[in-house]
């Protein structure tokens, strides 16, 4: 039996160490604490503060962007190159740069390969070249011409011309240092390149340009080449002619080394763009036709953009050359660049005073003026960015826009509008709020910049501004998305009246309306029916078609003005006040009900409800009188029976020490309701060393809470100052898995998107042993049960656990409880008489159950509830005693030969036999006459053979 109870013992270990596998590797989905989501910021240069956007170049291929930037705050230069059209973007500049005044400025990229990009240093007049993309750059020095006796004076613009037999031109325009009109270039790929100049009359050009009398002061403003330039060897520049006050196209071949008409074909050149007296050519941009040949009159399609001057007369344009003729497609506007798609004849312009582009469809025969791109859908903001670079990116437009906060925007609808993807010139500042599909995969966040400029940022796979603002530095700016269409948007500003729409995620279009009274907070039933909380009073106005008209504003019966209001579905709204009233309409505004008693210590108030038909439940909490300084409750109503507030935390929003003192003392700032799960934020101002501390509370049965023993919570760091108290909602849910979403009113690099993922309301642990109504033996030598290992897996990162047991299924009778901390995949407890002094009573029935606590971290729903039972202890049998049969006497009769006389034969008693009980369990027992009969059976056969053996016959 020794043997046979190893094996079996033996079997049971393994049988255990086989159920603890099952399952040890769990599935982690969320962390139940606070933690920091991803806003824009410096990382893949989104944000960029301080740089502002100077020039940009486009390459061939539509993804490999190359843009100058200058910190005017530091004097620090930097190139900065994108491969992916601009969504992220790297520093390729030299860290020698700034300490040797480089000032980056004009930028061009090579037609034929992207890895071929110069700039111009303005401080210093010299040309940087890379070859290699940006991983290391050569200093061309200043241009001059072949024996250095003609340098340049001022560099105006840079262009590098298509490969020819593997030379590349790097090609600047300005003037001399005789004050012409000068165009240097720098021949890369040959064996030994330098610097030539094409505008004087040298051993390399057979004709110089001289524009008008030689004394005039004349200089080059744009250079360009032609894109079959393999071919025609065109080179084309703007030039301004000081003595005659025209701005001037003018064409040179490097094939003829000649000029206008020394060029075969070009008779009439160079043709007058602008002849009417300008003051001055501040900047031009040049764009050719994509099938522009030169020695094909017909083809010759040129765009010029021009900015003149600020006076009264001509501040610049865009002129479509066709050959000679000259078109004016817009005048009276100050024009930094032209783009032309040529496949789509489509043209793009971007302003230099403001941050403006002008779009035109059928560019190259339309009479037609360019339309300018949306009022809020600009690259950059508006009063604040200009000089404008537009390039076509594939079949997108591209923008860099400098200034304050300038930004590299795209546009996907060639030029309508525009969203800021990259390189925004601003600081984060304070974030305002944030709204959160259902799903929690798009974000909608606000901004208020230190420029006092309001921002919202879309969040789709990647940041994107898709709208500004500016305004004073007082306003916030809130966002209110349709339940039923996340693209569709509200934006407010508390306080004022200018409410702003879009259908379409903020993508192309907002649309300005107006409420008829200052808004403290907005409720969106649906895309077209909208709620306004007026600011400083209790009414409340409805529009039925998004705000373009609005019906009378009705008292809402609360004693103190509006704070909160929201749409709990059709017709359906809560409201609460700034002193703790609230009340509930259920006809959409047509009346409402009031509570008649202030929630708690009175206070801004945070309100939510799970319905508002007689029976449910309306739940709330408030600010509080201070800021912060004492903790406040949370209370329900039960409508259709509550006379007045009921007290669901009895101990408040409050952490306390060993001593029983309050340590941290939160108020609310917001509130939701989330699959029957209550929570609330609160946050203590007066924190730790005066740092401000927020937390969640939450509680997941608030219809039956009554005190703190339901609730648990999960605050953020207590070292950093994190203040999640946004007016006049600071909280928001998204409900594939319950996440809370909240900002941080910090500025700066204090301004945070916070997120808690909640993967424990809804979710409880999975039992893995004892199985449900087992079987527990009894010892039967001690009497006494076995011990019982009770086993579950790990729910999400849950480190601590509650495992329950009682005397009845719904756990009024609790015999025990046990806490237990563990973060293996797999939690064991074991309770018995053996480990843990636990005896468990003969023939009881045990239910049990297990939930994460409320500091491991939260409290998590009850796993199932399991069985097991005792088993009834065995009655033990008392030993068998079996008493002898009285010795037979047996008399044998004389036999009749002549024998001895009859022997009397006495048999000695048989010994008394005792039978002891058999082990358990017991084997089956022989009944007493059994062994009689055995015993008497053996006598008699020893009787006959003794009387066989004394009655034989001799021989």
């Amino acid at each position: 039996m020794k043997t046979l109870s190893k094996i079996w013992g033996v079997s049971l270990v393994v049988a255990v160490i086989a159920s603890l596998l099952v399952g040890a590797i769990p599935a982690f989905a969320g962390t139940n604490s606070w933690g920091t989501e991803t806003i824009p910021s410096t990382t893949g240069k989104v944000i960029v503060e301080d740089d502002n956007i100077v020039d940009m170049a486009v390459a061939a291929n539509g993804s490999t962007i190359y843009t100058t930037l200058y910190d005017s705050v530091n004097s620090d230069p930097f190139v900065f190159k994108s491969t992916d059209a601009g969504k992220k973007w790297s520093d390729v500049s030299k860290a020698e740069w700034d300490a040797d005044g480089v000032t980056t400025d004009f930028i061009a990229v090579s037609p034929s390969d992207p890895d071929i990009v110069a700039f111009v240093d303005r401080g210093t007049w010299v040309v940087w070249l890379s070859t290699n993309g940006g991983s290391s750059w050569n200093d061309l020095g200043s241009p001059t011409d072949g024996d250095g006796s003609n340098t340049i004076n001022y560099m105006m613009d840079i262009a590098i011309s298509p490969k020819v037999s593997g030379v590349s031109y790097v090609t600047v325009a300005g003037s001399d240092s005789s004050n012409y009109a000068a165009v240097y270039y720098f021949d890369t790929g040959k064996a030994a390149p330098k610097w030539r100049i094409a505008t004087r009359n040298t051993d390399d050009w057979e004709v110089g340009l001289f524009v008008g009398d030689e004394a005039s002061w004349s200089y080059a403003r744009a250079v360009a080449f032609s894109p079959n330039f393999a071919s025609d060897r065109i080179m084309g520049v703007v030039v301004y002619d000081t003595n005659n006050d025209d701005i001037l196209f003018e064409a040179a071949s490097f094939a003829a080394k000649s000029w206008n008409e020394d060029v075969g074909g070009y008779d009439d050149y160079p043709v007058a763009i602008d002849d009417d007296g300008v003051d001055e050519l501040l900047w031009a941009s040049i764009a050719f036709d994509a099938d522009y040949l030169g020695s094909d009159s017909s083809s010759r399609l040129v765009f010029v953009g021009t900015d003149q001057d600020n006076g009264e007369f001509t501040p610049g344009g865009i002129f479509r050359l066709s050959d000679t003729s000259v078109d004016s497609l817009k005048d009276g506007v100050r024009i930094h660049s032209v783009a032309y798609n040529s496949a789509a004849d489509k043209l793009v312009a971007g302003a230099a005073e403001s941050n403006s582009v002008y779009r035109l469809a059928s560019a190259s025969t339309s009479d037609s003026a360019p339309s300018g791109a949306s009022t809020y859908k600009k690259p950059g903001v508006n009063d604040f960015s200009d000089n404008v670079t537009v390039a076509w990116s594939g079949n997108n437009v591209v923008a860099g826009a400098g200034g304050a906060d300038g930004a590299f925007a795209v546009s996907r609808d060639d030029g309508k509008s525009f969203n800021d993807i990259s390189l925004v010139n601003t600081p984060m500042g304070a974030l305002t709020d944030v709204a959160i599909s259902a799903d929690g995969a798009k974000k909608y966040l606000a901004v208020n910049d230190d420029n006092n400029v309001f921002m919202l940022w879309r969040y789709d796979g990647a940041w994107e501004k898709v709208f500004d603002l500016g305004g004073p530095d007082t306003i916030e700016i809130s966002v209110r998305p349709a339940p039923e269409d996340f693209a569709k948007m509200y934006v407010f500003l508390q306080g004022e009246d200018d409410l702003f729409y879009t259908s379409d995620g903020g993508e192309t279009k907002w649309t300005l309306r107006f409420t008829e009274s200052d808004v403290q907070d907005l409720a969106v039933e649906s895309a077209d029916v909208i709620y306004v909380a007026a600011e400083g009073s209790a009414e409340v106005q409805k529009s039925n078609n998004g705000g373009f008209l609005w019906d009378d504003a009705v008292d809402t019966g609360n004693d103190d003005d509006n704070y909160m209001l929201d749409s709990l579905g059709k017709d359906k709204l809560i409201l609460g006040s700034v002193s703790g009233d609230v009340a509930y309409s259920t006809d959409g505004n047509a009346n409402w009900a009031t509570l008649g008693e202030e929630v708690g210590d009175s206070g801004n108030t945070q309100v939510t409800a799970s319905g508002l038909a007689s029976g449910d439940f309306i739940y709330a909490s408030t600010s509080g009188d201070g800021v912060g300084d004492e903790a406040e409750g949370v209370y329900r109503w039960t409508i259709g029976t509550s006379t007045s507030w009921d007290d669901i935390i009895a101990d408040d929003l409050a952490t306390y020490d060993e001593d029983g003192d309050p340590v941290l003392e939160f108020a609310a700032y917001g509130i939701e309701l989330s699959k029957g799960t209550l929570y609330v934020l609160g946050v203590d101002l007066n924190g730790a060393a005066g740092e401000a501390v927020s937390a969640i509370w939450r509680t997941l049965g608030p219809s039956t809470a009554t005190d703190l023993s339901t609730w648990s919570f999960k605050e953020t760091d207590e070292d950093d100052t994190i203040s999640l108290t946004t007016s006049p909602q600071a909280l928001r849910v998204s409900t594939g898995s319950i996440k809370l979403w909240a900002v941080d009113t910090g500025t700066g690099d204090d301004a945070d998107l916070y997120s808690f993922t909640d993967t424990l309301a809804d979710a409880s642990p999975t039992l893995v042993g004892p199985a449900t109504a087992a079987k527990v033996r009894i010892n039967p030598v001690t009497g006494r049960a076995q011990d019982v290992t009770f086993t579950w897996s790990r729910l999400s990162n849950a480190k601590e656990y509650d495992l329950k047991i009682a005397l009845d299924k719904d756990f009024t009778q609790v015999a025990r409880t046990e806490n237990k901390a563990s973060t293996d995949a797999t939690v064991a407890v074991i309770l018995g008489p053996f480990s843990s002094e636990v005896e468990w009573q003969d023939g009881m029935t045990y239910y049990w159950r297990v939930r994460v606590s409320s500091d491991g971290p939260l409290y998590s729903q009850y796993s199932e509830t399991r069985t097991f039972t005792i088993d009834l202890a065995k009655e033990v049998a008392p030993p068998v005693t079996v008493l002898p049969a009285p010795a037979p006497i047996i008399n044998l009769p004389a036999p009749v030969i002549n024998l001895p006389a009859p022997t009397t034969i006495t048999i000695p008693p048989a010994p008394i036999i005792t039978i002891p009980p058999a082990p358990a369990p017991p084997a089956p027992i022989a009944p007493a006459y059994i062994w009689a009969v055995v015993i008497i059976g053996a006598v008699l056969v020893i009787a006959v053979i003794i009387l066989i053996v004394r009655t034989r016959r001799p021989v």
